[in-house]
Parts: structure tokens; C-alpha cells; sequence
């Protein structure tokens, strides 16, 4: 797995951790992942191009952006 991927997945997880405390407790950091995800993203393809295995990653990306 590529340095950019485990990004993406590691923001995306805790995206989905961060969602199962209230939004009062929540952390503001929280609510910008995301977009950190969308970021890595992108760099991502720049740098090391599609991978097929990562659509469902790319697609919860754009889901939660």
C-alpha cells in the first residue's frame, strides 16, 4: 500500500470514528477531515496515479466532501 493510500484511509477512518460522538463533544479537527481527504486525494492521483483497488475510497471521498 502506497504512503498517500494509508492517508486516505487513516483520514477517512477517523472521519467515521469521529462521527459517533456527539457534535457537542466532537472536535472541530473532526468536521475538516474530509477535506484533508479530498487533499490527499488529489495528490495522490497527481502522484501516484489511480489505483482500481482505491474507487471505494475515492467515491467515500466525494461522498463525505
Amino acid at each position: 500500500m502506497r504512503t498517500f493510500e494509508i492517508f486516505i484511509l487513516v483520514a477517512l477512518f477517523l472521519r467515521w470514528v469521529g462521527t459517533s460522538f456527539p457534535p457537542i463533544r466532537r472536535s472541530r479537527w473532526i468536521d475538516l477531515l474530509p477535506s484533508l481527504a479530498v487533499l490527499l486525494t488529489v495528490i495522490h492521483l497527481v502522484v501516484e496515479k489511480y489505483r482500481w483497488q482505491m474507487a471505494p475510497a475515492y467515491g467515500l471521498t466525494l461522498l463525505l466532501f
